[in-house]
């Protein structure tokens, strides 16, 4: 990735009038774009967009009835005309302002309504009649019939209630559709108020009720804020004129402006004030006061970039988002801020780039994974923070690699330190890791928030993160109490695709509301069922009237109501509006376009719906709302209903973010690091925090919400962005050498800085949503920085340096794992077997059966013990066919832990001499004391009594007479003790040799078991009576410990060769967690060399060797381990490999390496020189003079290897050239700052033969066409 952003660097740096051309036009465009992207308010975007969501979204973006906006009117005195006359007038005066604005304005009953209603009705009568009505129809029509309905009438006109039925008697004279009039009661439910003159009135205190229907849905905020503005300006006018009468006014168009303003106003404000304290503090904070500028343009041109891809993916954002977005500003800024903050150490542009393009890469990858999570999520704002946040980091990390760089001074300026950044830096070196209180607290609030992880609580209200004014709360529960007093009225609304969809779903809607109404479950509903057809019934209905009304009919009905009428006086034009309605031409009506049907009946391009006002009692919600739970084409407007329907979603949505967002996290530092270890390192913080904050929560009361607890994404975000810094700090540190750590803590502090003042601004916003947004991340921040700070480097501290520091191998998780395996398993076997053998001691059964059977156990769980140290190769040789059937003292070389598991293994007859504090422990003391081992610290001459009686019972004693274990395997002193046993009590003496089993476990790290192989030699027995060796225990033991030394020399190389596991794992060791291509370029270089064992075939053991070209060091260090005599330094050009080279473990005094040019260097003498495929990185001139100034500082018997590849060899040189490709230009494990020039054995040979050397080849090309030269003097 360095190599990229590299390149790109390089080529601006030649064309900067391109670069800042290209920056400009990026710049332009982005903001032309940015600038026309429209920006939402809605609350309601939050809704997840699941199936029955789109439904709920399209009712509260659609359905009128919500929308409507209520002004009430209200006096002590109750004078309801004065009420009416200020009413109308009010009215008249925002009809006047805002008329514009406002679809329709109701202030007093409409006396014409239901005469509108009536003529509706009559006009499209066929659409009304449902198959049923037709079977009266014959009855109705006929001639007896017809004069009965004609006599009625006649009487009725008569009356003194003539002038109410003749116009409906008129078109109906035989009652045929006097039925669907009565239906239209289904239209309204009693309320809580009353009619006073026409106007609406609430029951309880005459206060008058205005309706005002807006033009515009209530999301369009733009629009109703002028409404609203122009109905508060006439409000505002008239409390000045009517003190005495109190104005209120609320509706759901009036809470969408209100919370429009107040988080715009939230926003700028908040961020205002956020941005000029971090401004000030960074300003103070860097010497250099252009840096203010730099930290602040990558941002910016971030914040553009997301906004610009923003409209070309959606077109508009919501403005919540990009409040919540200001959380993201921590994140970049800190991006700007490490690349400056290196500028503060580092004057190359270039080794800027290099050290910060992995961990911006990663860091910022790893982030946009947390944020981009979320537009999968299902709610619309929370996609759109996703986005927003994603195309932000993005354009900010590409600005501060790409063109940063280039803005940065040339010159560092020698200025003063800055008090404040040295008191910053002052605290970034404190030691938080190893503060105890920091880490009893971190743990305290980890494990109090794992307890309490299921107690705190979601609250799914989403009026809680609407902003409402407490002037509107009080007109919102004043409303309650008029129309909401003794039940509660819910809007049922049947949604669908189209009308004919949505019609379906009323009618299915409408009957569970009846049955629900038989049940007792609500005490009334409305309904416009009677009135309300869909276009496909009312097709059916037209064809059904066409086909009954035929004209014979028709013309029959006519002529009997003529004739019968003509009896009684009437004329025939006095049934012509009944006869019009016969002989129409019927055509089916258009829902949307009827005004009766206007607050019943939405229809859109996209979405039909239907509505049914249900009035019931509180305690019977939730049985009813359960009816209708399975129904995805109703929505119940009520929003705790729905929300708390919605917080399965919303768990799910936040599950999968996190989810999805710690599988990219982890996946991606996996993939960056190459080592478990290390990703497991630096995910701790997104873990343990998350665990803090539950625990905060819990224990200050609060509770999540739909935005707080998807926001907790972007504590994810920046926890692992914090973290991927911590740990390229000590990864630095480890590899290199290099203390950048205290930069990146900086620009750490400084990002959870303005995070947390961010964060901290929107904490005073009044907007309840950016409130939440504020606290959920301010929580995470402290936790997240803690946690960077403190758990991060301690498990770096335990798992790799605190042991590299000792010379120890670092952990990792498999050695852990392979190590527990087997130490757990001794230790199980001795905390089973300690039992048993209590056990043992109450059986009443022979002592011998007893004794044998507990060491029987023992030496199957020493073979179950070593069987499960997987990595170890142990091979045994019985050279003299030893049985052990006759007691003896085994004498044995002490390397390890292991020599007493693997000895006890061999045979169940032996026991064993062991030290006071083994021979105390409680538990497998007990086992030892059990199985009748000796205390050593009791003095052989004490023990005399009790070893005869272990010897009449045929066992033997194994002795480590050296007394203690070596540390590099060789053979100490023995002490006298084990030979005064032998001829104390006349046992012969059983030598047997161990070796590699310091490799196996070393000593000061008996809990790691390390790759090795193992042996053990048993020698023939050395008679007790045998006096060639000594007459006394002290010439015997002086003659003993030689033949063990000389044994042991020559089994020594069966287990310390190249080819023992234990080299190569010792090697790569030194190299992990340093980055996976070089750990990864180890394994395979090592492996193509064969653990380099020809070198170590060719070099003599003990040795000067100067490693010329020694890159990371791999070969110094293996001929180092081979053999502690050899002296190797290590010379390479590449200042970096030799600083890897030397930040090892397993440097000593005998390695040691420098950055030098080997040619210009005057060489010191040296036995060995080594020139390991570098050759050709030099041109001919320069190779010429580096051997020869190898060859004038060479010993007399020394040798110069020199392995390269040979151009004369041409059918295997182009694979030679193919690797070398690979190895600069595509993984770049080696530098080539200009053309290779390989060497040929011509050459060499003219080289030697022109210094009087002679020149050994060896073929060295199974593959490739490389060859080694062996050059000493004649």
């Amino acid at each position: 990735m360095e190599t990229f952003f590299l390149g790109i660097y390089r080529f601006f740096r030649k064309r900067r009038k391109l670069m800042f051309a290209t920056l400009a036009f990026l710049l332009i465009a982005m903001g032309f774009f940015a600038s026309r992207i429209s920006f939402q308010e809605d609350i309601m975007r939050f809704i997840p967009n699941t199936t029955g969501s789109k439904n709920i979204c399209a009712v509260f973006q659609n359905l009128k009835v919500k929308d409507k906006i209520v002004i009430l009117l209200s006096s002590k005195e109750r004078d309801t005309d004065r009420l009416i006359n200020v009413g109308e007038r009010l009215t008249s005066e925002i009809e006047d302002k805002a008329g514009s604005h406002i679809a329709g304005t109701i202030s007093k009953i409409d006396s014409e309504k239901m005469s509108e209603v009536c003529n509706y009705i009559y006009g499209n009568i066929p659409i009304f009649l449902d198959s049923t009505d037709y079977a009266s129809f014959d009855s109705l029509t006929s001639r007896k019939n017809i004069s009965e309905r004609l006599k009625t009438y006649y009487a009725q006109l008569n009356s003194p209630v003539s002038f109410f039925t003749q116009q409906f008697t008129e078109k109906d004279p035989l009652g045929l559709y006097s039925h669907i009039l009565a239906n239209l009661q289904t239209l309204q439910v009693d309320g809580n108020y009353t009619i006073i003159s026409d106007h609406v009135f609430s029951k309880a205190d005459s206060t008058l009720i205005i309706t005002i229907s807006p033009k515009f849905p209530a999301s369009n905020t733009a629009d109703n804020s002028f409404l609203v503005s122009s109905i508060e300006e006439v409000i505002s006018k008239y409390e000045n004129a009517e003190k005495d009468i109190s104005f209120e006014y609320f509706g759901g168009p009036v809470i969408s402006v209100y919370n429009a303003k107040q988080i715009q106003t939230d926003i700028y404000t908040t961020l205002g004030v956020a941005l000029t304290i971090i401004l000030a503090v960074i300003l103070i904070s860097f010497r250099n006061k252009s840096s203010i500028l730099l930290m602040l343009v990558p941002v910016l041109f971030g914040g553009l970039f997301a906004m610009s891809l923003v409209y070309f993916i959606k077109g508009s954002i919501s403005l919540i988002a990009i409040g919540a977005g200001s959380a993201v500003l921590g994140v970049v800024l800190s991006y700007s801020i490490h690349v400056i903050a290196h500028r503060e150490h580092i004057s190359d542009k270039e080794q800027i780039i290099k050290e910060m393009a992995q961990p911006l890469t990663i860091g910022s990858f790893t982030t946009i994974g947390a944020f981009f999570s979320l537009t999968f999520t299902h709610s619309e704002v929370l996609q759109d923070f996703g986005w927003f946040s994603t195309f932000t980091i993005i354009g900010t990390t590409l600005f501060c690699l790409v063109f940063l760089p280039h803005l940065l001074p040339s010159e560092q300026k020698d200025e003063r330190p800055n008090r404040l950044l040295e008191f910053i830096e002052k605290i970034n070196n404190y030691n938080f890791d190893r503060n105890i209180f920091l880490l009893i607290l971190i743990a305290v609030l980890s494990l109090w928030g794992l307890y309490n992880s299921d107690k705190v609580k979601f609250n799914p209200d989403m009026n809680a993160l609407s902003f409402q004014p407490e002037n509107f709360k009080r007109t919102e529960e004043k409303l309650d109490k008029i129309f909401q007093a003794d039940f509660k009225t819910v809007y049922f609304v049947a949604v669908g695709n189209d009308e004919n969809e949505s019609f379906d779903n009323y009618r299915s809607m409408n009957r569970k509301l009846k049955d629900a109404q038989k049940a007792g479950l609500i005490s009334d509903f409305a309904n416009a069922e009677c009135i309300a057809v869909s276009p496909v019934v009312q097709k059916e209905r037209i064809s059904r009237w066409n086909s009954y009304w035929t004209p014979q009919r028709i013309e029959q009905v006519k002529r009997d109501i003529t004739d019968e009428g003509a009896k009684l006086g009437f004329t025939k034009e006095a049934f012509a509006p009944f006869f019009n309605i016969i002989e129409k031409q019927y055509q089916p009506v258009a829902n949307a376009k009827s005004n009766i049907l206007n607050d019943w009946i939405t229809i859109e391009s996209d979405v039909a719906m239907a509505i049914s006002q249900v009035k019931m009692r509180e305690e019977h919600k939730e049985a009813l709302y359960s009816l209708f739970k399975e129904h995805d084409g109703v929505v119940i407007l009520d929003k705790p209903y729905f929300m708390s329907s919605f917080m399965n979603v919303i768990k799910s949505d936040f599950y999968f973010v996190l989810f999805i967002s710690s599988f990219i996290v982890f996946f991606a530092l996996l993939l960056s690091y190459g080592r478990i270890e290390t990703a497991l390192i630096t995910f701790l913080p997104m873990s343990l925090s998350w665990l803090i904050i539950l625990g905060l929560m819990a224990l200050f009361g609060l509770e999540f919400n739909i935005v707080s607890i998807i926001i907790s994404t972007f504590i994810f975000g920046i926890g692992d962005d914090f973290s991927i810094f911590i740990t390229d700090g000590l990864q630095a540190d480890y590899k290199y050498g290099k203390k950048v750590l205290s930069a990146h803590k900086t620009a750490i502090f400084f990002s959870a800085f303005s995070t947390i003042v961010g964060m901290g601004a929107l904490a005073f916003a009044k907007h309840p949503s950016l409130q939440s947004v504020s606290i959920t991340s301010i929580v995470g921040m402290f936790a997240v920085v803690l946690i960077a700070y403190t758990i991060q480097p301690l498990a770096f501290r335990i798992l790799i340096t605190s042991r590299t520091k000792r010379g120890l191998f670092p952990f990792s998780f498999v050695s852990v794992l392979l190590s527990t395996l087997a130490v757990g398993t001794f230790v199980l076997c001795a905390v089973v077997l300690t039992p048993v053998a209590l056990l043992l001691k109450i059986i009443p059964i022979n002592k011998k059966l007893k004794k044998d059977f507990l060491h029987y156990a023992m030496m199957y769980s020493c073979k179950l013990t070593l069987f499960m140290a997987f990595r170890l190769n142990i091979k045994r040789e019985n050279l003299s066919g030893e049985t052990f059937e006759k007691p003896a003292v085994i004498i044995a070389n002490h390397q390890s832990v292991l020599d007493i598991v693997n000895i006890l293994s061999i045979s169940p007859k032996i026991v064993m001499m062991v030290k006071g504090k083994v021979y105390r422990h409680p538990v497998l003391g007990l086992l030892l004391r059990s199985a009748n081992f000796f205390c050593i610290d009791d003095g052989y001459e004490n023990c005399a009594e009790e070893l005869q009686k272990m010897v009449e019972m045929g066992y033997s004693f194994a002795i480590f007479p050296e007394g203690k274990r070596s540390q590099d395997g060789t053979i100490g002193r023995f002490h006298k003790g084990a030979f005064f046993i032998a001829e104390k009590l006349n046992l012969d003496i059983v030598p047997i040799i161990l070796t590699g089993n310091h490799h196996g476990i070393e000593k000061g790290d008996m809990f790691f078991v390390k790759p090795a192989i193992m042996t053990l030699a048993i020698y023939d027995r050395i008679k007790a009576g045998d006096l060639s060796l000594g007459c006394t225990y002290q010439e015997r033991k002086t003659s003993v410990a030689k033949f063990c030394k000389a044994r042991y020399e020559e089994r020594k190389p069966l287990s310390e060769n190249p080819q023992s596991p234990y080299y190569k794992y010792k090697l790569t060791r030194n190299y992990i967690y340093k980055g996976p291509v070089l750990e990864w370029y180890l394994r395979v270089k090592v492996a193509m060399e064969k653990n380099y064992s020809m070198f170590d075939k060719l070099i003599p053991k003990k040795a000067k060797i100067t490693d010329i070209g020694c890159g990371y060091g791999f070969l110094a260090y293996m001929l180092n381990f081979f053999s502690k005599e050899r002296t190797v330094l290590g010379i390479d050009y590449d200042e970096e490999k030799v600083r890897v080279a030397n930040n090892c473990f397993s440097k000593n005094d005998n390695v040691n390496f420098a950055a030098a040019d080997a040619s210009a260097l005057e060489l010191e003498q040296s036995d060995v020189f080594i020139m390991n495929d570098m050759l050709h990185y030099m041109p001919y001139e320069k190779q010429d003079l580096l051997i020869t100034n190898c060859m004038q500082s060479l010993a007399e018997d020394g040798i110069i290897i020199i392995r390269d590849g040979n151009s004369s060899n041409t059918d295997k040189h182009g694979v030679t050239k193919f690797t070398e490709v690979l190895s600069t230009k595509i993984f770049r494990f080696n530098k080539a700052e200009q053309e290779l020039h390989f060497t040929s054995s011509e050459r060499i040979c003219d080289i030697a033969t022109k210094h009087n050397f002679k020149v050994e080849e060896i073929k060295n090309d199974e593959i490739t066409s490389n060859t080694i030269y062996i050059l000493s003097h004649n």
